[in-house]
């Protein structure tokens, strides 16, 4: 289990929250919000528990329109740097996460398929070098029809 500065914790938060935000907030609707949201944090349960636990923490992160991204890739680095084995698992998660969410309100729109393709470049693209075949292996197993 890896120890976590605030700063870093923060960072992962917004990271991962943001992502699985941006996919929800791709195809806006109110009763979709709920389920989107229920299956986002039900996908988010097989993050390692240190993980699990700065994800679920009560201070939500703010994230300026337009960051989240960036703040998945610092979080992706963050978390590699202290254990890629968690790094993997967190890349794997997330794009779980975004697909369940996309699929939670009966169907998968092509604006919410578009932000899954830039969640999942950002995934790959921060990807320790030996890792990216794992995470290839992801993209090809993942379906963006609903």
């Amino acid at each position: 289990m890896s120890e976590y500065t605030e700063h870093e914790s923060d960072t992962i938060r917004a990271g991962v929250l943001g992502a699985i935000s941006l996919v929800s907030r791709a195809d806006p609707g109110f009763f979709a919000l709920f389920k989107e949201s229920a299956a986002g944090a039900k996908a988010l349960e097989a993050l390692p528990e240190d993980l699990r636990r700065i994800v679920s923490e009560f201070d939500l992160p703010t994230n300026l329109s337009g960051e989240e991204l960036n703040r998945l890739s610092e979080g992706l680095s963050m978390v590699d740097a202290k254990d890629p084995e968690a790094g993997a698992a967190l890349r794997t998660v997330v794009l779980d996460a975004c697909q369940q969410v996309a699929d939670a309100a009966g169907g998968v729109a092509d604006s919410e398929k578009a932000v899954i393709d830039q969640v999942r470049l950002v995934v790959i693209k921060s990807a320790p070098l030996e890792d990216t075949s794992g995470i290839i292996q992801v993209k090809a197993d993942t379906t963006l029809e609903g």
